[in-house]
């Protein structure tokens, strides 16, 4: 297994030895050089935007998007067996919490390659400048906010996975250079990515210009200002700064609104829905907002359209079409069938793919819902969806013909149809068509995210006591920010009996427990739950909410029994991979995994 030092030296070999840029979207058409060298290369804009391009081709490797939903997901509550999963030992131990440092899921390289990869850039983009004139400056300020930003982020994915991590900020062209590095702690990386986004922010892109492909994008599948603020809103969460969060989603939100109103709203018609308090338009992209909230609304995707026969707007229009309205920056991937693009295949391999020629499982993944989460959908009270009228308990599984077990929806399948029909207990039946290239793009972020981020954040500004009249008001407005996502997903006409009623969420501790849930089902499988679990765990210095969630999951017998599971903080982060250690002699494994291999009480739970 490659190291770290040994994948920074790699990829800055690669930046000079030809680059091969196919999968990377369509955001530049530019054929690589016959023969490229240090000596021939970085003259021009044009290399500058081909090792660009080189970046988001790098984060499209199964490696990368594989560890973000994996670290993001994969040991939470939404996930355990799957199809086979026997036949994966790495899937298997990390669904029993058999963490070991031999696991193929503890290699951060594919993300110090991309790390590398923007070092250089960062670092050889100004010299360019002095020799192409066509590249001006505000072109350089724009590249290195760019770069800047997807090396953050991809120091934020490492910080939440593995907390103390070391960290590379120069950037390594040859052997010799490479030091090993000792990690550095979580809150020191946050404070220096924080810095370091908050510094570029202003510099980067507001808006590319349209691509004329209609499946293309650059305004979601490259960083832009409303990608900064998303990534910048997500880190303040974790560091504590929460009217910086406010504001920062604020920005996006604002910036979102007027790209409504300039590209969208024309002709569309506002009408009030009475029976909710809510407002919403005709159309499929609509103005949503509770009766009570004094603005503008949200623009979000709904079912609530005039006509209500049939559902899974929301799903197709983010999922399925992909680069929607909503999405602040997500990947793209456009293969088909005899194209050189790149293939999305990490969800294929965890959740599920349609391959005939390629062992294709039929939709049934490695890992899958656990069955409380499937059969939630019918419980007298639910503890993961809203009501059995949720339409996004079909877009994120696919359930069993016995509603008893269930697979992964989410990036498996194209398109989702919902209509009214007996189904059992349920009233709507779900008709779905498969997604047989994996061609579906990869979100990091998107709208509904920021909104409910910032509600958190709302919720986080509040006093601890309840009773101030600006504790009212946050949770006033946090709530404005839950309940148009909410609503927008739900199929049934008695909002009176079904939806959530503000005056039940006017405490903190009603309001993050609805905000953790509420997050999750909207946000399921795409790699955030695992690291909304940590964060709440560590505002609370207390595993407790990790357990009340997650270890529901585990039966008696597996790992000791759930009273065993997450007894320490140190547990909620990952080993640091064994090779890495090895090499790394400032590298020393921590001390809740320290000897695990040799701990026969615990090698017993592993396959």
């Amino acid at each position: 297994m490659k190291t770290i030092h040994h994948i920074l030296y790699n990829v800055a070999a690669l930046a000079f030895a030809g680059l091969v840029l196919a999968g990377c979207g369509d955001f530049v058409d530019i054929k690589p050089k016959d023969l490229v060298s240090e000596d021939n290369f970085w003259d021009e804009k044009n290399d500058v935007d081909q090792m660009v391009a080189g970046v988001y081709t790098a984060m499209q490797s199964d490696a990368f998007i594989s560890r973000c939903l994996i670290w993001g997901e994969g040991r939470s509550d939404n996930l355990y067996n799957g199809y086979n999963i026997d036949d994966n030992t790495d899937l298997y131990n990390i669904e029993r919490e058999n963490l070991l440092s031999t696991n193929s899921y503890t290699s951060w390289a594919a993300f110090y390659h991309v790390i590398n990869k923007c070092n250089i850039i960062i670092e050889k983009a100004p010299k360019v400048r002095e020799k192409d004139p066509s590249y001006t400056q505000d072109d350089v300020n724009a590249t290195i906010a760019e770069m800047t930003a997807i090396r953050s982020l991809c120091y934020f994915y490492l910080i939440r996975a593995f907390k103390e991590v070391p960290a590379q900020f120069d950037a390594i062209y040859d052997e010799d250079a490479i030091t090993y590095n000792a990690p550095v702690p979580f809150d020191s990386i946050l404070t220096r990515i924080i810095t370091d986004l908050e510094a570029v922010k202003r510099y980067g892109m507001k808006r590319y210009p349209k691509d004329s492909s209609s499946q293309y994008d650059s305004n979601c599948n490259r960083i832009t200002q409303n990608g900064i603020n998303a990534i910048l809103a997500d880190m303040y969460l974790w560091s504590g700064e929460y009217q910086k969060a406010v504001d920062a989603c604020q920005e996006v939100i604002d910036s979102k609104y007027k790209e409504y109103q300039e590209d969208y709203s024309h002709g569309q018609t506002i009408t009030v829905v009475s029976s909710g308090g809510m407002v919403s338009s005709s159309g499929i992209l609509s103005l949503v907002k509770y009766s009570g909230d004094q603005g503008v609304g949200y623009p979000l995707y709904s079912e609530r359209s005039s006509s209500v026969s049939s559902y899974g707007s929301v799903f197709n229009s983010i999922f399925g079409s992909g680069n929607s309205f909503e999405s602040i920056f997500e990947l793209s991937f456009n293969w088909t069938s005899g194209s050189n693009f790149i293939r999305n295949t990490a969800p294929g391999s965890l959740f599920g793919n349609f391959e005939p020629n390629e062992k294709g499982n039929q939709g049934k993944g490695f890992l899958a819902p656990p069955d409380a989460l499937v059969t939630d959908i019918t419980a007298a009270n639910h503890k993961y969806w809203l009501n059995d009228k949720d339409a996004r308990f079909w877009g994120n599984v696919h359930e069993a013909e016995d509603l008893n077990s269930g697979y992964v929806n989410k990036y498996v399948y194209r398109s989702l149809s919902l209509q009214r029909g007996d189904n059992g207990s349920l009233q709507y039946k779900a008709t779905r068509s498969y997604n047989t290239n994996l061609d579906r793009n990869f979100i990091f972020y998107r709208l509904t995210d920021v909104m409910l981020m910032q509600a958190e954040a709302y919720c986080m500004l509040t006093s601890g006591t309840d009773t101030l009249e600006s504790d009212r008001e946050n949770f006033q407005k946090a709530f404005f920010l839950i309940y148009p996502i909410e609503y927008r997903s739900y199929m049934g006409s008695n909002t009176t009996s079904d939806m959530p009623r503000m005056a039940s969420y006017m405490n903190r501790a009603k309001m993050e427990e609805y905000i953790l849930a509420a997050r999750n089902r909207e946000l399921m499988f795409e790699g955030k739950r695992w690291f909304d679990l940590v964060r709440y765990a560590r505002r609370a210095n207390s595993t407790a909410v990790v357990r009340s969630w997650v270890s529901s999951k585990f039966t008696a017998g597996t790992n000791g029994g759930s009273n065993a599971l997450f007894s320490s903080m140190e547990s909620l982060y990952w080993p640091y991979n064994k090779n890495e250690c090895k090499v790394n002699p400032n590298l020393t494994q921590k001390t809740f995994y320290a000897g695990a291999e040799e701990n026969e009480a615990y090698h017993n739970n592993a396959k």
